[in-house]
């Protein structure tokens, strides 16, 4: 990148725009590309590089009169600035902070486009420019953007002025959190209060507006969404202090003739559910339920009808009362739904049992009209609220009454996103119902696997929703979902097939994965029924398995085959060498194969090891590569926590959308807690390695009829014995990786005393591993780990 400097240097001297724009165009990318470097390039090289690319070419760039030019100068900056900003105790160099002051300048009498561009690098820059201390004139530029909302000119733009502050909002959350107590004490500035004093009204007022407006309208549909979010992340961090603000706003609302302002209303009371306490918010959400109901029902309640803290003002209460449409009052139906499906999430407390009887036959009932289709989502959402509290209950009548409903509505919907929603729910319920609705579970199976099957005849692509209901309610059935076994299994390879045999260049988004998790639990619910299963569907496994640069699709493989493991067990004999060369060729693949998938594949090794016993296929080769894994993991995990001692603290960038130093160091992250998971991982191979080899059952790992250990496993005990202690005594180790290292290390000593107790005394710090074991498991509930804690406790002894 240093060398490419001077000859941009050159282009952009040269006094040509057309040059001068090839240039910024450069630069962005540049600054985009390097969220890919590798850890080892230090944040002061990026610092110091890219804030001279700042001063020396992007700043003059931003004074030009060419306004096409200092966009391109903008979008630079957005690259550039989120690795420009040194630690907050050097100061801020001069030129950021011109750089600051001259895009808030640009903006004026510069068009809605380029002030677009202005809003979305401050949008995506927050972090950045909050460290600058002032962003009272970004608040004024966003003040008038929004008193000045008037032309389809301004829609866009009002848009991007209010994911701005929804930025400002998410970064003051982070700043909150208590992980980023140093962040706070190095800069925090109660943005958030300074945008509800001086900004949340303007925001109301254009909720106001895009309500009055037509209810098919975009751009009004889209700030809408923007002022929503942006007030429900204000709630999240302000809390009880946005809630007497927005309910004035929502009573007067609701006490309006218009349909349009009780909408308003109702939107505003939805958005700030998240954050308030229940003792500010709970009572509000008892005092609206008449409100609310009324709205989803479609009639404005009377006056007086609802508690004094929501009593409606003025005349014309009832269903033909008031303004608006039917358009209108179904919008008004819409924002009603999302305010309870919201309450629900969120207050649940405080809707009592009538109160959600009430709202039940409603969401039943509305559902059942096809003019409702519309609000399917919304009333969904609702009715998801609800079964999280009551779907254990349903009695298997009312189970079925639920059913009914909501397949006449999938089946009559006609949008494939109320489609989606509709399935969704009914999986929802599918998973919470009791086991006395069990039964009632198969007609709705046959509906939707029908359906399917016809929609795959048809040249379509099977909607994943429609795989995962089917998935669900295969987990639900069990055994009894044999007679569909093998329809089944051909709709999922059909599904499964479009994606393993095309390349990662043209392939798209699917269902496929989800076409191999469902073939998976089929055959771990039915496989036993289904022998042959099992022969049909291996050729897609392993063309899933080797789809490595596709991330998502080798892990549905993955975990597909466990499932399949766990299933048939020791009947996969003759099919085990190749499972396991499948995922052996793709943990050789060091540096290529994507974190997520080192973890999920070392515990697919080991499940397979346990099926197959003593008689599991090379299993010194296994041993060495669960060695080399744990080496490089371990080796990983110490020098990311030494980078992270040794790095300078710095804010993340807006979560919601991604940049250069958010994606880096959230990849870095990821990447510590992907370690761990390996490391793990690797512990539950060797005990699954172990029980699997001493033909052990889950109650008996401290039994005297253990099976003769393989000759391999006798060499490797130590190492075992070595890295289940070190690991498993870790600080911040796993709950489920202590329980594991006590019974791998209590099993091995129960089989092998001597030997285990006689490393033990050679090295004082092993034995002091086993010692904190031994204490660990004695106090457990686990029958098991008390019984391997025992054996530990033998060893100490000898």
């Amino acid at each position: 990148w240093q060398e490419l400097l001077p000859t941009l240097k050159s282009l952009l001297d040269s006094g040509s725009d057309l040059k001068a724009g090839t240039v910024m165009e450069t630069l962005t990318v540049m600054g985009e590309e390097w969220q890919y470097l590798p850890q080892e390039i230090s944040d002061s090289s990026l610092v110091e590089l890219s804030s001279s690319i700042l001063r020396e070419f992007v700043v003059p760039v931003l004074t030009s009169s060419r306004i096409t030019l200092r966009a391109d100068a903008v979008r630079a900056v957005q690259a550039l600035l989120p690795f420009a900003i040194p630690h907050p105790e050097q100061g801020i160099p001069a030129h950021i902070l011109r750089c600051q002051h001259l895009l808030l300048e640009s903006t004026k009498g510069a068009t809605p486009d380029y002030c677009q561009e202005v809003f979305a690098c401050f949008g995506n820059c927050i972090p950045e420019f909050y460290r600058l201390n002032d962003l009272n004139p970004l608040f004024e530029l966003v003040l008038k953007v929004l008193n000045e909302s008037g032309g389809e000119d301004f829609f866009e733009l009002i848009n991007e002025a209010a994911q701005v502050l929804s930025a400002v909002a998410e970064h003051e959350l982070w700043l909150l959190e208590p992980a980023q107590a140093e962040h706070k004490k190095l800069c925090f500035h109660n943005a958030c209060w300074t945008i509800k004093d001086h900004l949340l009204s303007p925001l109301l007022s254009i909720l106001v507006q895009c309500c009055r407006m037509p209810g098919d309208d975009e751009d009004a549909t889209l700030i809408l969404e923007s002022v929503c979010d942006c007030i429900e992340a204000l709630a999240k961090v302000l809390g009880d202090s946005i809630v007497p603000p927005i309910v004035q706003f929502a009573e007067q609302g609701c006490s309006s003739r218009e349909s349009c302002d009780r909408r308003a209303g109702l939107l505003a009371f939805a958005a700030v559910q998240e954050g308030p306490a229940e003792v500010a918010l709970g009572q509000l959400v008892s005092a609206s339920l008449p409100t609310l109901l009324a709205s989803l029902g479609g009639a404005k309640p009377s006056a007086g009808s609802c508690s004094s803290c929501w009593a409606g003002g003025g005349g014309g209460g009832g269903p033909e009362g008031g303004g608006g449409g039917p358009s209108r009052r179904l919008d008004e139906a819409k924002a009603a739904a999302r305010a309870l499906g919201r309450a629900l999430a969120w207050h649940p407390a405080a809707i009592p049992d009538e109160a959600q009887a009430s709202l039940f036959a409603l969401c039943m009932e509305r559902l059942q009209e096809n003019s409702m289709m519309c609000m399917v989502e919304e009333l969904c959402h609702c009715l998801d609220g609800l079964l999280d509290q009551q779907a254990g209950a349903l009695q298997p009548d009312d189970f079925q009454a639920v059913v009914n409903v909501l397949m006449q509505t999938w089946a009559a919907a006609k949008e494939e996103t109320a489609r989606v929603t509709v399935l969704n729910s009914f999986s929802e319920l599918i998973g919470r119902a009791n086991s006395n609705c069990v039964p009632l579970m198969e007609p709705a199976l046959t509906q939707i696997l029908a359906s399917a099957e016809s929609t795959v005849r048809s040249g379509n692509r099977c909607p994943e929703s429609a795989l995962c209901a089917l998935r669900a309610m295969t987990l639900r059935l069990g055994e009894a979902v044999a007679p569909y076994a093998q329809r089944l299994l051909r709709l999922y390879i059909s599904e499964a097939e479009i994606g393993v045999a095309v390349t990662s260049a043209s392939r798209t988004v699917g269902s496929e994965e989800e076409a191999l998790r469902a073939a998976g639990t089929l055959l771990l619910a039915a496989g036993k029924h289904f022998p042959e299963g099992f022969g049909l569907l291996w050729p897609v496994l392993s063309a899933g398995l080797g789809h490595t640069d596709e991330p998502v699709l080798a892990l549905a493989a993955i975990l597909a085959t466990r499932e399949v493991v766990t299933a048939l067990g020791s009947a996969l004999q003759e099919q085990a060498p190749a499972i396991l060369e499948a995922l052996y060729y793709m943990l050789q693949q060091r540096e290529g194969l994507h974190p997520m998938l080192r973890a999920p594949a070392i515990r697919c090794i080991g499940e397979v090891c346990k099926v197959l016993g003593p008689t599991a296929p090379n299993l010194e080769a296994v041993l060495r590569l669960l060695e080399g894994e744990a080496n490089s993991a371990g080796r990983k995990c110490l020098n990311q926590q030494s980078s992270n001692q040794s790095a300078t603290p710095s804010p993340p960038r807006r979560r919601c959308k991604s940049s250069p130093s958010s994606a880096r160091r959230a990849e870095n992250t990821a990447k510590e807690s992907t370690e761990a998971q390996v490391l793990e991982a690797v512990l539950l191979a060797y005990e699954s390695i172990v029980t699997g080899s001493l033909g052990a059952s889950s109650g008996n790992s401290n039994s005297s009829n253990f099976a003769t250990l393989p000759e391999s496993l006798r060499y490797a005990a130590p190492a075992l014995i070595n890295f289940a202690c070190s690991y498993g005594t870790a600080a911040g180790v796993s709950p489920t990786a202590k329980r594991a290292a006590v019974r791998l290390v209590g099993t091995l000593a129960a089989h092998l005393p001597s030997e285990v107790a006689s490393y033990a005394q050679k090295d004082a710090s092993v034995k002091a591993c086993i010692e904190s074991l031994r204490l660990y498991g004695s106090a457990s509930p686990n029958k098991l780990i008390r019984q391997c804690a025992g054996a530990l406790t033998d060893v100490v002894s000898l």
